[in-house]
């Protein structure tokens, strides 16, 4: 929680607006979407690994601050709640 671009671009040794500039041309999208995306794919990773992790327990441990914005985040990058992606994963292994 909290990372922001002048996080990125200190680490980097460079300026905010460089990142900023080169994450949106490389991405075509802005810096937090980006974060947002990489939290979600590290939440997948989570939740495969922790199958009994509660929502908020999963929500901190990838940078979100609570539950309510994971899960909102989680269905706009995956277009599933958390619930309905490990049901969705389930049904696939049964397959």
């Amino acid at each position: 929680p909290g990372l922001s671009l002048d996080d990125v671009a200190d680490r980097l040794g460079t300026n905010k607006f460089y990142v900023s500039k080169m994450v949106n041309n490389t991405f075509n999208m802005g810096f937090p979407e980006v974060v947002n995306i990489l939290r979600i794919d590290y939440a997948e990773q989570y939740i495969l690994k922790h199958p009994d992790a509660k929502q908020q327990e999963i929500a901190q441990s990838c940078g979100f601050l609570s539950a309510s914005t994971f899960n909102t985040i989680f269905k706009k990058v995956t277009g599933l709640t958390p619930k309905m992606w490990v049901a969705a994963r389930e049904a696939n292994e049964q397959q």
